[in-house]
């Protein structure tokens, strides 16, 4: 008797009509703009197609807060905060809503804003004029799509590079309690062109209380710093 070894199809995948859509030997990549795309799987003889709608980003998310590293702040141009001195930034990683969003090839960036809803101490524009609060963005990011502000990896949705976050004095005389808030415009953008469009504002939120701990919130993550040094996420 002859026994025959079932031999497993071999798949072919393709895309139909004009789409961004890539297709490769065992699966295929999302387009770089919402709507609808078709995919074509063949298996020796046989075919069939099935129907996609591929969905826009909708929001932004934070996750995974994390002290900075000497690196980091050397390639921010900065130096760390030491004991004593004013000041609070985080690290996060970032991620498109809903999560099963995952173009190829596409970048967030922010807008610049000044500062609002300013209380206690960072009222004072004596202390706090508009441009030491206004959001710092890189050169062109606020108009020009090409310049990013983070990028979302072709690999995946989640970007290892992040938003750092926070608010710097490097001052060691404590401040009264007091807040302020940025409402930073978002976009998504396709580096080729195919699509970009507004998220909801990035609202980002920085606090100070009387003992010099510093505290600021941004993609759902708070980040705390005390003038001890200790680092921490808040939880809500």
């Amino acid at each position: 008797m002859i026994v025959q070894t079932p031999q497993t199809p071999s798949l072919t995948f393709s895309v139909e009509g004009e789409s961004t859509a890539f297709a490769s030997h065992d699966g295929c990549m999302a387009p770089d703009a919402p709507g609808p795309f078709e995919i074509r799987l063949s298996a020796d003889s046989c075919s069939g197609s099935l129907s996609f709608n591929c969905i826009a980003p909708t929001g932004l998310q934070g996750g995974n807060p994390r002290t900075l590293t000497v690196e980091e702040w050397e390639a921010l141009g900065r130096v760390p905060l030491q004991v004593g001195e004013l000041g609070v930034l985080m690290h996060m990683d970032t991620w498109l809503e809903p999560m099963y969003v995952s173009f190829a090839n596409i970048r967030i960036y922010e807008g610049t804003c000044l500062a609002s809803n300013r209380t206690g101490c960072f009222a004072d524009q004596a202390m706090f004029p508009e441009a030491l609060l206004a959001h710092d963005v890189p050169a062109g990011a606020s108009g020009d799509p090409s310049v990013e502000y983070a990028t979302i990896r072709d690999v995946g949705n989640l970007t290892q590079d992040g938003d750092k976050v926070g608010f710097l004095l490097y001052a060691t005389n404590n401040l009264s309690p007091g807040s302020f808030q940025l409402n930073i415009p978002l976009r998504w953008y396709v580096r080729n062109g195919h699509a970009t469009n507004a998220l909801p504002v990035n609202v980002q939120t920085t606090w100070s209380f009387s003992d010099g701990t510093m505290r600021v919130n941004k993609n759902g993550v708070t980040w705390e710093r005390r003038v001890n040094g200790q680092e921490l996420q808040v939880e809500d």
